[in-house]
């Protein structure tokens, strides 16, 4: 391929990165604790920006991979510890490629992180809506309290031990309501655990609120779990448009 047509090419990813992206994605929502047991630090002030948005490449356009760029920053006196980025969800059918969660680590006064997300945009989508949720204090091994949103993998247990191999004994796994998200908005047909379907879908109320929230059981032995896992999370479409994937600490034995 000349010089020429690969100058093209980037022309014309760089016209429909601007039409695409730049014009048309907005952030929502950030700097609340979804998952975990602790709340923000306190003196801290975490704030997140949408920033770049671009094609990184001609194979990430054929792919409809998008990357954005989100600038974190802490504009408190005091220190944000354990800083992680605990959800990404977005509408329209666009869903995150990369893995989330990602952890920040400790930002201090006046420290900021650019994070990256890619996306995969379907065909056809002119633009999408991104929300993205930080915590701080909140540790990446951590179990979720069923509070503040996000998944439960064998409520009331924290750690959460999984035994492979050691017969096809059933994992329970909850989806909790939280705010204005019910999860029984969630297609149970595109529910995925560790990449496993659910064999047992119901409706209960499981950490005491007045919201109903989701439980899902699987198959231990169709869990794709290996020894040294400590993560493992759930994925799936929401009724109406977008997406939403959540994860839990798991200890393998």
């Amino acid at each position: 391929m000349g010089k020429g047509n690969e100058s093209m090419k980037q022309a014309m990813l760089r016209s429909l990165l601007l039409t695409l992206a730049v014009c048309t994605i907005l952030l929502l929502a950030a700097a609340w604790p979804a998952i975990g047991i602790s709340s923000t630090t306190p003196g801290s002030d975490v704030h997140l920006f949408c920033g770049d948005v671009y094609w990184a490449s001609y194979s990430d356009y054929d792919q409809r991979l998008l990357t954005v760029k989100y600038d974190v920053s802490n504009n408190g006196p005091g220190a944000a510890y354990n800083t992680t980025m605990v959800a990404a969800v977005a509408n329209k059918g666009v869903t995150p490629s990369s893995a989330i969660p990602i952890w920040m680590g400790d930002m201090y006064a006046g420290d900021s992180n650019n994070v990256g997300i890619m996306w995969l945009v379907p065909p056809g989508v002119p633009s999408f809506r991104t929300t993205l949720s930080i915590c701080s204090d909140c540790s990446p091994n951590i179990c979720v309290d069923g509070m503040n949103g996000g998944v439960d993998i064998k409520p009331g247990s924290c750690p959460n031990p999984i035994n492979i191999g050691q017969g096809n004994a059933q994992v329970a796994v909850a989806v909790f309501s939280y705010g204005s998200f019910d999860a029984r908005t969630l297609d149970d047909s595109t529910v995925v655990f560790a990449g496993a379907s659910p064999v047992n879908v119901a409706q209960e109320n499981k950490n005491g609120d007045v919201l109903l929230d989701m439980l899902y059981h699987f198959n231990r032995d169709d869990l794709d779990l290996q020894d040294g896992d400590s993560r493992a999370c759930l994925s799936a479409s929401i009724e109406g448009g977008g997406t939403f994937r959540s994860c839990d600490m798991v200890i393998v034995l």
